[in-house]
């Protein structure tokens, strides 16, 4: 999303650019009147049309900055709200621990990897040596597709979870690898700030600036539950873990609904 500084230069701009564009309006105006003879400009119908359609360009992408910039000042207004921060530090946490958690895991998955490339890498050295009348082709595409899949599995698991390991040399350490925790940290705080943002611009579009969050609880299992209240009305918040095939580590889904509305529905029925 852009700053509240960068949105405020850009109103400035158009506020600017909306004068300038005033002011030539008016002089093709003076010169339509005078049957298009008005020096020093000679100002046509050409120039009126596109002079109109540069207006109103303009207006709409002012109205689209000061949009952005309430928004922008809505979510700015929003900031440390206690609930969510302690949401996502529980989340890191969580993260974090999995991920030490699950070198044992990645390190038998990486040596049964390496059995089935050493296992094909000798079966295709065996298979290159034999005369080529000889070669079974058949049973060599399939040796050949058991290794991709393993590969393409390992991949598909531990591939991101391989970017925050680091080799382990101490002869005293428990496994021959660790977490790069500088890494994992760093980029940890980035999600978080992304997913902070998110669940406050969407909390935002539906009540405004927030006015009160302590209806928000961090439950047992680190969910978020619970209603914020705002200038224009109420959001329920909810949290989802999500899981499933080759998805280890714990995932959410932060759902926010307009609870105002919800109630209206129910009283109606």
């Amino acid at each position: 999303m852009a700053s509240i500084e960068f949105l405020e230069k850009r109103i400035l701009g158009a506020e600017k650019k909306s004068v300038t564009l005033s002011r030539k309006l008016e002089r093709i105006l003076k010169a339509q009147k005078s049957g298009w003879d008005q020096p020093p400009y000679y100002y046509s119908e050409y120039d009126l049309k596109y002079t109109l359609q540069d207006i109103e360009d303009n207006q709409k992408q002012l109205k689209k900055y000061e949009a952005q910039l309430l928004l922008e000042k809505e979510k700015a207004a929003s900031r440390n709200i206690e609930p969510i921060l302690r949401f996502l530090e529980a989340w890191k946490e969580r993260i974090k621990a999995w991920h030490e958690s699950a070198i044992p895991d990645y390190i038998k998955a990486k040596e049964f990897l390496r059995e089935i490339e050493t296992a094909f890498h000798d079966y295709r050295r065996d298979y290159f040596r034999t005369p080529a009348e000889e070669r079974n082709k058949e049973e060599f595409s399939n040796e050949k597709k058991e290794y991709d899949t393993a590969r393409a599995e390992f991949q598909s698991v531990w591939h991101q979870f391989e970017e925050y390991i680091l080799p382990d040399r101490d002869p005293q350490a428990k496994y021959p690898y660790r977490i790069n925790y500088e890494l994992l940290d760093k980029d940890l705080n980035r999600e978080a700030e992304i997913k902070y943002d998110d669940l406050v611009e969407r909390t935002n579009a539906i009540v405004g600036q927030i006015t009160d969050a302590s209806g928000l609880e961090v439950g047992a299992k680190g969910e978020l539950n619970g209603l914020i209240y705002g200038t224009r009305g109420t959001a329920r918040v909810k949290t989802i873990g999500a899981g499933g095939y080759n998805i280890q580590c714990f995932h959410f889904r932060t759902l926010v609904n307009d609870a105002t509305k919800k109630t209206k529905e129910k009283r109606t029925r």
